[in-house]
């Protein structure tokens, strides 16, 4: 396993949130690999950092704050004028394109008529491999 492919993994290796053969991979590498220890000894160094802190208290003016905002955005009905509509378009194929796939078509039964009629004709097998 890469180191890349290590450090994407290392969140959910130290949430415990891999499958059996992940983990296995990623406790492969990590004992081989001293910079993806070191990262993953971050991820628990933090983890106790943060673990001792305080939940923060959302002021109470700020909820109030956001259902004003809220209920002016559901009062205001030329606020969904603001919004675009999204759009689906086809998709245009070119000419170019067009005549590609035509001489693929005609080369695929160009070649199953020259099969047909060499492989599939009233000849002889032999008078075909002579031919040949």
């Amino acid at each position: 396993m890469k180191c890349s492919e290590t450090k994407d993994l290392l969140s959910d290796y130290y949430d415990n949130e891999l499958s059996v053969e992940r983990r296995a991979s990623v406790d492969a590498h990590i004992c081989q690999c001293s910079k993806c220890k070191a990262e993953l000894d971050s991820f628990k160094s933090l983890s106790s950092l943060t673990a001792g802190l305080d939940p923060l208290e959302t002021p109470a003016s700020v909820w109030k704050a956001v259902e004003q905002s809220l209920a002016e955005l559901n009062s205001d009905d030329s606020s969904l004028d603001k919004v675009s509509p999204i759009v689906c378009t086809s998709v245009e194929y070119s000419g170019k394109r067009f005549f590609q796939m035509a001489a693929v078509i005609a080369a695929t039964l160009l070649i199953g008529f020259v099969g047909w009629t060499l492989w599939g004709g009233d000849h002889d097998h032999i008078e075909m491999a002579k031919a040949m």
